[in-house]
């Protein structure tokens, strides 16, 4: 899988162009124009081969951001790959320097931030000298400089598939994962203290991937899909169990050659939305998302989802960022997408709409608002990522494919960092 992974990667970014740049990993480019977005500065990170968005943990300390990197001067055919990070905070901006964390081929990097600063960083991987093995989960602790008091440590010796990780309130975290056979992956529940020791993994159920936490107003719950058919179940988790698991809904019907790729569950005020993922076949991305009530047990069919025309009145989204524009549904497709994580009085997406780089907001079921943030050069080959912070200020990271056949690891916030000569 991390051999298939790997030449996805490399295909599809080499099909924006040969690479002849030669710089190195931690080369910043030099031919990048200035560019804003409709917040203000855009800043390029890297270039790197990489499909998803650089992973962001914020506090009041600042921001850490952390990517794929590739060294293509390394002495070896395949060039080394590093986790990079660059710490973002009113100072400045740091420049880009490797974790010390040897790694084959990571990928699916989630961060959980820890209010002191820095935060807990997962990713699948390899062991690093034992490529062609079997994907484990990984997770270091970072702190607010980005530095790893403790070493990495794999959370267990089972082969991974899918994860999702949350905040346990006490600057620890909580891990679900998929994993152990092929055939029918068992779902784990693990806990992460806020040092970054785990404990063992609990065995929860069967048949199952791509897991999603949700917050409720009595505790957590978890949703997944059943990996024999897509079905959507639910638990509630009450000390480290399921309890009153239940079938929510069917997944969105999908070919042999479609693919999902990602899945979450998330709630505003009055109503839980369940989002899919899907890459189809001939490479084009779709987001679908279904809803309910909180008062109701009764789910919507699944949706492609997508805005009509924006209108000009304006909507105040309580975050610090400007206006969004009033729209409703329609066939503008929502196409790479992720959601911001944490309970609102809406659910919040970025994602790409035609060239747009776009922030979307729902209530009760609905497409309320957009608000565009930065058109693309490129269209997207994976999802962006956004986060918020205790001032409601947005950031916002995306993989933007360019024609020297890597991707620009932009960055943008409604947050004024004024970060002259970021764009090394």
């Amino acid at each position: 899988m991390r051999l298939l992974y790997a030449l996805i990667l490399v295909i599809l970014l080499a099909g924006c162009g040969a690479n002849t740049r030669g710089n190195g990993l931690l080369a910043q480019s030099d031919t990048i124009p200035s560019r804003e977005s409709r917040w203000g500065q855009v800043i390029t990170l890297a270039d790197a081969e990489q499909l998803d968005a650089p992973v962001l943990a914020v506090s009041s300390a600042g921001l850490i951001a952390v990517w794929v990197g590739v060294d293509a001067e390394a002495d070896n055919d395949e060039g080394s790959v590093y986790l990079v990070e660059r710490n973002i905070s009113a100072q400045g901006i740091t420049t880009s320097l490797p974790l010390p964390i040897p790694v084959a081929y990571p990928h699916d990097l989630q961060f959980v931030p820890v209010t002191a600063g820095g935060g807990h960083l997962f990713w699948i991987d390899a062991i690093y000298n034992q490529p062609e093995g079997d994907a484990l989960l990984w997770m270091a602790r970072l702190n607010e400089n980005a530095e790893m008091p403790r070493a990495h440590i794999r959370l267990a010796d089972i082969r991974a598939e899918t994860f999702d990780v949350i905040a346990d309130g006490d600057g620890g975290a909580r891990v679900l994962w998929t994993g152990g056979s092929r055939g029918e992956p068992t779902l784990y529940l693990q806990a992460i203290d806020v040092i970054g020791r785990p404990n063992f993994p609990q065995r929860l159920t069967t048949d199952a991937r791509f897991p999603a936490f949700i917050t409720l107003d009595d505790g957590l719950g978890a949703y997944w899909l059943r990996a024999s058919d897509h079905l959507v179940i639910y638990g509630d988790l009450v000390n480290d169990e399921l309890e009153n698991i239940t079938s929510a809904i069917d997944s969105p019907l999908i070919s042999p050659a479609d693919r999902i790729v990602d899945f979450h569950a998330l709630t505003d005020s009055v109503t839980t939305y369940l989002f899919w993922m899907i890459v189809r076949g001939d490479g084009s991305a779709e987001t679908w998302f279904a809803h309910r009530p909180l008062s109701s047990e009764n789910w919507s069919a699944p949706e492609r989802l997508g805005i009509g025309e924006m209108s000009d009145t304006r909507y105040e989204t309580t975050f610090n960022g400007g206006s969004a524009f009033l729209t409703s549904r329609g066939e503008n497709w929502l196409q790479w997408s992720s959601p911001l994580s944490g309970n609102f009085d809406f659910v919040t997406l970025a994602g790409e709409i035609g060239d747009e780089l776009v922030i979307m907001y729902l209530a009760e079921g609905s497409v309320i608002a957009v608000q565009p943030v930065v058109t693309l050069n490129h269209a997207l080959i994976g999802a962006p990522a956004l986060v918020t912070d205790r001032d409601r200020h947005l950031y916002l990271t995306w993989s933007e494919p360019t024609l020297n056949g890597a991707a620009h690891q932009n960055f943008t916030s409604t947050k004024d960092f004024e970060l002259t000569g970021a764009n090394e």
